[in-house]
């Protein structure tokens, strides 16, 4: 199945400009555009002429190699204009951009420039003095403009001949219809330097449930991956021969049954190779983080499904005879992974593996795994803790708790009746619930901030069912609730 860009032509690049300074001269080198109409009549409203528009382009020699944003009459112009090493010619590659486009393109365009500008910086390291040939060729090739043969004045700068002439050229058109039509960009600057780059916002077709991950929000999003955390795949990729063993090898060996912690164990790898890794893929492979399929967790049908009919016939190609849609309805109300299989045992034919299809359903987020959060909060206005006892037990166990609880004082009332409901319903002595709190206490340390379960059993190191033994015992204060996972 191929990338599909989305639908909205306002989100598609109107034009990309290749621009250069050298010395006095600052010029327009080559224009690319699948809608030529639109980009004419954009520099009439404009009234800007070819070398009046490359001066705004490429700004001065103190903003050169920064992100270059600019907006006039409600388009928008970015790129990264770049001072090339070994010369003293400054290229700008500029994408030419809707105004209402969303604000993460303009970062992903900005991106997607200063690796082309890195790649020519790359070919004129290896062989000096080709930026200034192509420079030469393109300018020796673009035609003189005659009101007789051209009606705009930006139209030689779409002259075949410029493309004949230049390389360069030739890439950034190759560049600009891979984005326009897949968001996926895949070529060789110079047949020399592989670039590869993925639009941030271009949704495949078959991961149309899962969340768009922005360039800008992946930092945030390794913030909040855990060991015990696995990736799925939305495309089987084949990494190229140059690149790092580490990438794979985690192709290979990580499945959504297997956490990264597994594998690092299992493979001899680091955590932080992982994880350094990891945050590669997600800058160019549609992916979802997950937690590992376990026959006891909880998955449900997704319920923002958006889904697509070819992929839904693929999936019913690869698994002969199955109804889909009543595979995904057999997860509503939610179920355990469990009860699924149990429940729809009649559903294993032979023709297919039941739990195959429901990790391929998962993969594609027409089931989503439900998650437990719990945080501390205190009960109802209407529930009045017990009043204070005049015993030594309850003495001792409130200056305990005033100097361990990592609760607010609004608290103090319900943990101590709970210390004595402890002591006089289960027995437990004063050092028992001493040992009780302070498991408590280092369970709801952000007591403000909702925890998954899995990530308070990663962060205590406590057993599973040494933790919910716990939080029932203070369940007057603690709520919980059930979700999808907070993370992509």
């Amino acid at each position: 199945m191929e990338f599909l860009h989305k639908d909205n032509e306002s989100d598609k690049p109107v034009a990309v400009v290749l621009t250069a300074k050298w010395g006095t001269e600052c010029h327009i080198l080559y224009i690319h555009s699948l809608c030529v109409p639109k980009l004419f009549k954009i520099m009439e409203e404009l009234k800007v002429e070819p070398d009046s528009l490359a001066e705004y382009l490429l700004p001065s020699k103190s903003n050169r190699n920064l992100p270059y944003e600019a907006k006039a009459e409600g388009i928008l112009f970015v790129g990264y204009p770049n001072l090339i090493d070994h010369t003293t010619i400054c290229i700008g590659i500029t994408w030419i951009l809707d105004g209402n486009v969303d604000k993460n393109f303009i970062h992903s365009y900005q991106q997607l420039s200063k690796r082309l500008c890195h790649a020519i910086s790359v070919e004129e390291t290896r062989s000096r003095g080709l930026l200034q040939k192509e420079v030469e060729s393109i300018v020796s090739a673009t035609p003189k403009y005659s009101e007789e043969i051209y009606k705009n004045s930006f139209q030689v700068y779409f002259s075949e001949t410029i493309l004949t002439a230049s390389s360069f050229a030739r890439t950034l058109k190759d560049v600009y219809n891979q984005i326009w039509y897949t968001g996926l960009v895949h070529t060789f600057v110079n047949n020399n330097v592989e670039l590869g780059f993925v639009l941030a916002q271009s949704i495949p077709e078959f991961t149309l449930n899962v969340p768009n991950i922005a360039c800008r929000d992946i930092n945030e999003l390794m913030r909040r991956i855990r060991p015990y955390h696995t990736i799925v795949l939305m495309k089987d990729i084949m990494p190229s021969l140059d690149c790092s063993p580490l990438i794979d090898q985690l192709v290979r060996f990580l499945t959504p049954e297997k956490s990264f912690n597994t594998v690092a164990t299992e493979r001899g790898i680091s955590i932080g190779q992982i994880f350094l890794t990891i945050r590669n893929l997600l800058t160019w492979v549609p992916c979802s983080i997950i937690y590992p399929i376990c026959m006891n967790n909880v998955y449900t049908s997704s319920l923002d499904l958006n889904y697509s009919e070819s992929l839904l016939q693929d999936i019913a190609k690869e698994y002969e005879g199955v109804n889909v849609y009543k595979i995904i309805a057999a997860f509503s109300p939610p179920c355990t992974l469990r009860d699924f299989l149990s429940n729809n045992s009649d559903e294993n034919t032979g023709k297919y593996d039941l739990k195959s299809l429901f990790i391929c359903l998962l993969k594609y987020r027409f089931i989503v795994q439900l998650h437990d959060y719990y945080v501390a909060t205190l009960p109802f206005s209407d529930k009045k803790p017990l009043p204070p006892q005049d015993t030594q037990f309850y003495k001792d166990l409130q200056i305990f708790v005033n100097k361990h609880s990592t609760l607010t004082n609004d608290f103090t009332p319900f943990l101590l009746e709970i210390g004595v409901k402890l002591n006089e319903e289960q027995d437990y002595d004063l050092d028992k619930i001493k040992e009780i709190m302070l498991m408590f206490f280092n369970i709801v340390k952000n007591y403000n901030e909702p925890e998954h379960l899995e990530g308070i059993i990663f962060r205590t190191g406590l057993l599973r069912e040494t933790v919910l033994r716990i939080l029932d015992f203070f369940k007057d204060i603690v709520c919980s609730y059930c979700t999808t996972n907070l993370i992509p």
